[in-house]
Formats: structure tokens, sequence, C-alpha cells
């Protein structure tokens, strides 16, 4: 995609080259109509909790990757994460918002990888790591 059409589109959403497998594997624990973004916006939400922005210059060359462009992975709209970043303070000067994004995908995706949660099997370290994202049991 041109940086012309990137423009007009909001630029181009997409992790690390390295997690063009496990994204693809990860997805198929999402039952939405687009699981594979879906998973991305889930990874987006570990990366930015656990502030594991991974910039770009540092990630690994890869020829294949898995891509959105902004309308598309924000639910046609659904999602503003323009608003969303800017009231989180996440985005740096100069950083289009699709940068940032993939950038926070990469380390969610890092984060999901390290701990093992790619088939699912493993999700209770997600109540480990967030408690308060879950209600106590009385």
């Amino acid at each position: 995609m041109s940086e012309e059409e990137q423009e007009t589109t909001g630029g181009v959403v997409s992790p690390a080259p390295e997690f063009y497998e496990e994204i693809g594997e990860f997805s198929k624990l999402f039952a939405h109509k687009q699981p594979m973004a879906e998973a991305a916006r889930f990874a987006m939400a570990i990366g930015i909790a656990k502030n594991l922005r991974e910039p770009r210059k540092k990630w690994k060359k890869g020829k294949k990757r898995r891509a959105w462009n902004m309308g598309s992975f924000s639910d046609n709209g659904k999602f503003d994460f323009d608003v969303l970043f800017n009231m989180l303070d996440l985005m740096e000067e100069g950083t289009p918002v699709h940068r940032a994004i993939s950038e926070y995908i990469t380390g969610g995706m890092r984060w999901i990888v390290e701990n093992e949660m790619i088939d699912g099997s493993n999700f209770a370290e997600l109540k480990d790591e967030f408690p308060d994202l879950f209600t106590a049991e009385e």
C-alpha cells in the first residue's frame, strides 16, 4: 500500500512478521467475524496493560506478515484508537497511531507466546497477571 493510500485509510496495522504463524493460531480462539483482528486487538490490550511496546526498528525481519488497514482493524470505525491512545498518553510525537498499535500488538504477542497462551491452554495466567479483570469469588 502506498503512503498516499495509507493516509486515506489511516494506515496499516501489522505486528512483527515473526508472529505471522502465532497470531494465526491464536485467532482460532476468537469467535468473531474478524478473528484475526480480534486476536490482534487482544494482543494490543496485553501490550498496553503490560507496557510492552516494541519499536518497529527492533523487529526481526520476515517475508510474511499479517496486516489490516485501520478501517478493518477498528471494525469499520467501531473503535477510535486515536482517542484511546491519546487518552492513555501512549503516543510519541510524530508516530502515527497505526504504528503505535502495531508496536503494542507485537509486545502483546511476545508476552502471549512467552506465556504459552497461543492455544488457550494457559489462560489461567491471565487471572494472575490481571486480577482486576476478574471478579472475586464469594
